[in-house]
């Protein structure tokens, strides 16, 4: 794909999950001076100026976009009305892209969506509370 080796290709789906060349070369079984070559030989390749744009060139080509639920996850119109789909089917039905590996998208358990949403509601408490303060500070400054 791209022109690539396997090995170029491997290096680089590393480099996307954000390793460093040592444990690419751990993974691979290969010396990291052996992956700094790969991803020097994929740049050549692609025509980038550095690993990261050689990285996301080669995303670009080989990510498909998948559907993060199947059809057969979804309620049928018919199914709800007649009876409402239980609670835990709902919530396996809506998947979240939490982690991407070879565009796959995992779904995040109950637990981890209440986490996720309890330190949103707690960050975005904070910054208000930072523009309150910042906009009382303007105030006493200019009167």
């Amino acid at each position: 794909m791209l022109g690539l080796t396997e090995r170029q290709q491997q290096c680089l789906e590393g480099f996307l999950a954000r390793k460093t060349a040592k444990e690419i070369g751990r993974e691979l079984g290969i010396s990291h001076h052996a992956v700094e070559q790969h991803l020097k030989a994929s740049r050549k390749k692609l025509g980038a100026p550095d690993s990261a744009a050689a990285a996301r060139i080669y995303a670009e080509a080989t990510t498909t976009i998948e559907p993060y639920y199947d059809l057969p996850e979804l309620p049928q119109a018919a199914d709800c009305v007649q009876s409402p789909p239980h609670p835990e089917r709902l919530i396996a039905s809506f998947r979240v892209a939490a982690h991407e590996e070879r565009g796959r998208a995992y779904a995040l358990r109950p637990s981890q969506v209440c986490g996720a949403v309890g330190l949103s509601s707690v960050a975005l408490t904070v910054i208000l509370a930072l523009l309150v303060a910042i906009a009382q500070g303007v105030q006493q400054l200019t009167s």
